[in-house]
């Protein structure tokens, strides 16, 4: 049995040998794939991550999504003191975004929405969530980063459909590894499969 933190290792070396050609490819695939979901049709928001170091890349989905006139949310990362000894501890908040000039480098160097901009907080059957992944299993179990943000996020916004989105080549065959506040898809999609 390989630990989450076995298989963050392992699914980084294999996306390490990815073309780029293959990246934009298969992120196009996923993201039509997306858009074709009668959840994501009948969204009014769509909660989205700004893709990063070989993550499915988004930026088709946040461009239709803004096209087509549906509220378009994107996650920014904050952190609290939790201890004594400054440690702390990382949470998301999601801002509404209108273009992509909302953006700005954040967290890691990730693009994220300008702090000022107005904080989406519906939770709704109306809205959809896009979360990346590390790895998933065929019972749509999954591994993330470490950092726990959207389980922390999804844990208090029970309505919103989610919806993982991952390279074919991240999926392995079991995942043992779980914690009690380990949040599933709904769906996952990967350039080959809906699961």
């Amino acid at each position: 049995m390989a630990t989450k933190s076995e298989l963050r290792k392992r699914i980084k070396a294999i996306k390490s040998e990815f073309e780029p050609g293959m990246i934009d490819f298969a992120g196009d695939i996923i993201s039509y794939k997306v858009m074709a979901l009668e959840e994501y049709k009948n969204a009014e928001c769509v909660f989205v991550y700004v893709d990063y170091n070989r993550e499915v890349k988004t930026l088709t989905l946040i461009k239709d999504a803004l096209k087509v006139g549906k509220k378009v949310a994107v996650p920014k990362v904050y952190s609290v003191n939790v201890t004594d000894d400054g440690k702390s501890s990382r949470y998301m908040k999601f801002h509404y975004i209108s273009s992509l000039d909302d953006l700005e480098e954040g967290f890691r160097g990730i693009k994220e929405p300008k702090e000022e901009l107005t904080i989406a907080d519906m939770d709704s059957e109306k809205a959809i969530i896009v979360m990346p992944m590390v790895a998933f299993d065929e019972e749509k179990n999954r591994v993330g980063y470490g950092g726990g943000v959207y389980d922390k996020y999804l844990s208090t916004h029970t309505c919103i459909k989610k919806i993982g989105v991952a390279y074919e080549e991240q999926k392995v065959d079991k995942i043992d590894d779980l914690d009690s506040f380990d949040i599933k898809p709904d769906i996952i999609i990967t350039q080959k499969s809906v699961y």
